[in-house]
């Protein structure tokens, strides 16, 4: 039997699942991602532990598979990455890609290119979370381990290099480095001269589903894998989470609902970038038929659910699900109506404004901890639909459903919610960790023993209820009014 392998590498957890041909999960493992949290307001993950919990996963999956795995395909956040010596080592630790320190970086691009000539360049938003700008940081703090370093790798590159040998760095993540020329689709040199970065650091850009090695014959031996097993560059989380869900139908968008949320539509052709500059959207191309993702994305989803969830309805108890807010939403949605406060999502920052910060506007004195949870969920749902208009601007593309993956799916009160808001149907697709299975298909294609994502199962779908369409059509104007002040407000 051919098996398949998706390994993604997330945030919160790192993920290796094994698959058959029709997208059925056979085993998987899944181990915490640690992240160093420092009094500075400074994080970094550990590259080395990453990279022991990949071995780790696939050693089970080897032993629950009988070591028979015809190809793996690999996802991951993006933006940080690891700078190597001449010997392999990590000269400085990985920081993480919400980490706010590199802010004076973007100050230092920005003198040479404008924040729009860098988009219709890279089809991204200059922001301090970007890939770059850690490498730029590094060189200004820690010249002498700047110096040393031979090879900056993303994280996605990195376990690919460990596992196969070889270094290079897909469409994906150079996009989210800030680093490719989507019109060349290769290296920007003008953004390599702006940052001050050397040339020969980066390795060599491959598209993303190609083919990055194999498995090195020591590593099969000590993981209990037999023969040569390829292992692709699956790409962007978010991207491989979209094919598993199919986003090449027709009239689909993707929601991708994580420690981030990403709303993805897919395009055969690059589209206007002075429209998906007004409209807040980035580009960047992947894999398959539609070559071209524009996204948008609300940098702290399930970290706000996550922090209504545990410090307004669990009196500081960290939890492990969002039952408590889940329960709660209900009983909200079925309580005579009352003026509640407006949630301003961004307290990660905007894509577009990295400085701004969240807020609750319209508190009284009868604003319970009740109501300020529920102003989360509708600002989050508020905020992803603003972001969706931008999409439908930039691209023309008329969408006539939209389908939801990801943790936060399971809360089937915001789903409806959304439904309502977006007067779409939301669908939710029977796929158990989207990124893994997208991952897994890209490599089952790219050995051609699959020609097309397995078939789709939709688990539950959503249908606007019209008779909360003028209660949300009021709430979403107080909610514009809201974000549009809350963007005034940047942090030192």
């Amino acid at each position: 039997m051919s098996i398949l392998v998706g390994i993604d590498l997330g945030t919160t957890n790192i993920k290796v699942s094994a698959y058959d041909l029709q997208g059925n999960l056979l085993a998987s493992a899944s181990k915490r991602n640690v992240i160093t949290y420092h009094e500075t307001g400074w994080s970094e993950f550990d590259a080395e532990a990453i990279w022991q919990s990949v071995k780790s996963g696939l050693q089970e999956i080897s032993s629950a598979c009988d070591g028979s795995i015809s190809s793996v395909g690999i996802s991951s956040f993006g933006e940080s990455n690891v700078l190597l010596d001449s010997n392999g080592n990590i000269v400085y630790p990985m920081i993480t890609w919400f980490d706010p320190r590199t802010a004076e970086e973007v100050d230092q691009i920005t003198q040479s290119l404008s924040p729009k000539e860098i988009h219709q360049i890279t089809g991204q938003f200059v922001s301090p979370k970007l890939g770059i700008c850690k490498v730029m940081w590094i060189h200004k703090h820690y010249p002498e381990e700047y110096e040393r370093a031979t090879l900056c790798l993303t994280m996605l590159d990195y376990i690919i290099y460990r596992l196969t040998g070889t270094a290079g760095m897909d469409y994906t993540m150079a996009s989210r480095m800030m680093l490719l020329d989507i019109h060349t689709l290769q290296y920007a040199q003008s953004i390599i001269q702006a940052s001050g970065l050397r040339k020969g650091l980066f390795p060599p850009i491959r598209p993303s589903g190609t083919v990055a090695g194999h498995i090195t014959p020591a590593l099969c031996g000590e993981l209990g894998l037999s023969g040569e097993i390829p292992v692709f560059a699956g790409g962007h989380d978010h991207a491989c989470a979209a094919i598993a869900a199919h986003i090449y139908d027709e009239g689909i968008a993707l929601d991708s609902m994580g420690t981030a949320e990403t709303m993805l539509i897919s395009s055969e052709t690059l589209p206007d970038l002075q429209a998906c500059f007004e409209n807040q959207v980035s580009v960047y191309p992947h894999f398959g038929q539609k070559l071209y993702r524009l996204t948008t994305s609300i940098q702290a989803c399930g970290s706000c659910l996550a922090w209504a969830n545990t410090q307004l309805l669990s009196n500081g108890v960290e939890q492990a699900n969002l039952s408590a807010l889940s329960s709660f939403l209900q009983q909200s949605l079925d309580a005579p109506k009352r003026m509640r406060p407006v949630f301003c999502p961004n307290i990660r920052g905007l894509q577009e404004s990295p400085a701004t910060r969240g807020a609750f506007l319209g508190i009284t004195d009868a604003c319970t901890c009740q109501d300020l949870a529920y102003a989360v969920v509708e600002g989050l749902v508020f905020e992803s639909f603003r972001r969706f208009l931008g999409c439908f601007r930039a691209s023309g593309i008329h969408f006539s459903g939209l389908r939801v993956v990801g943790g936060p799916s399971s809360l089937q009160n915001m789903m409806q919610m959304k439904s309502d808001i977006f007067e779409q149907t939301i669908q939710i697709p029977v796929i158990r960790d989207a990124a893994c299975l997208g991952a897994a298909i890209i490599a089952g294609m790219g050995i051609r023993i699959l020609q097309q994502p397995p078939r789709l199962s939709i688990q539950v779908s959503y249908a606007p209820n019209r008779a909360r369409f003028d209660e949300y059509q009021k709430r979403y104007a107080q909610y514009e009014r809201a974000i549009s002040l809350s963007m005034q407000y940047i942090a030192e």
